[in-house]
């Protein structure tokens, strides 16, 4: 259990180093009688008139290649469903699950994590590498 417990430790500071490239707030980690996690998310200040900056630039129409680029990012380490996926490159569940992933995976881009069974309901994608 050793080995699979520190696997589980560095994927935290993966997921630090994801947030913070992606102009977020790193995590909290809190251990009481359970473990907590809070991940933040950049959205407009009510009180500034400034727009955020990450999430101005999300909301901008992104072309097809970036928009892959971006999926194959997030998912290079680890398999994400069309929701995790959905939520953390601001395009909607419908878009992702009928045009997004549809072409990478006849592309060859992604892979399925149950190949035999495309409707699983776990189903989750990672990039091929």
């Amino acid at each position: 259990m050793a080995g699979y417990a520190e696997r589980l430790g560095t994927g935290t500071v993966d997921i630090i180093k994801k947030c913070e490239d992606m102009g977020l707030k790193a995590p909290e980690y809190t251990q009481t009688d359970n473990f907590r996690a809070i991940f933040w998310r950049n959205e407009p200040n009510p009180i500034s008139s400034e727009p955020n900056p990450i999430s101005s630039e999300r909301s901008k129409r992104m072309n097809k290649a970036q928009i892959e680029e971006l999926v194959l990012s997030i998912c290079s380490d680890e398999y994400l469903t069309v929701n995790q996926i959905s939520a953390l490159i601001g395009r909607t569940v419908n878009h992702i699950a009928r045009v997004v992933l549809p072409n990478m995976l006849a592309d060859g881009k992604l892979v399925r994590k149950y190949p035999s069974k495309p409707k699983h309901p776990n189903q989750a994608y990672k990039a091929n590498k």
